[in-house]
């Protein structure tokens, strides 16, 4: 009861053309859409030069490395556990 009445009240604000408006001009909102872009333009300059490219090969090495050290642990882990369970 109490959540639908916080909702109602906060539902009515955000469809408000002034609301949005205000926060809009806010410093927040405007210093955040500024990261966004600047990320969004950064990445993009990156996927499409061929710097990502020669750095993929080695990161998918590690990445593959870590995942088979980590079913390894697992596995052995689990193995122990159930050694144990039947002693």
């Amino acid at each position: 009861m109490v959540f639908r009445i916080i909702f109602n009240f906060l539902s009515r604000f955000a469809n408000s053309e002034h609301m949005i408006q205000k926060l809009s001009e806010s410093y927040p909102i405007r210093r955040s859409a500024q990261i966004m872009a600047y990320f969004y333009h950064r990445t993009k300059g990156t996927i499409e030069s061929d710097s990502f490219k020669e750095k993929l090969p080695p990161l998918n090495n590690r990445l593959l490395t870590f995942k088979n050290r980590f079913m390894n642990e697992f596995r052995q882990e689990m193995q122990n556990a159930k050694n144990k369970i039947k002693r």
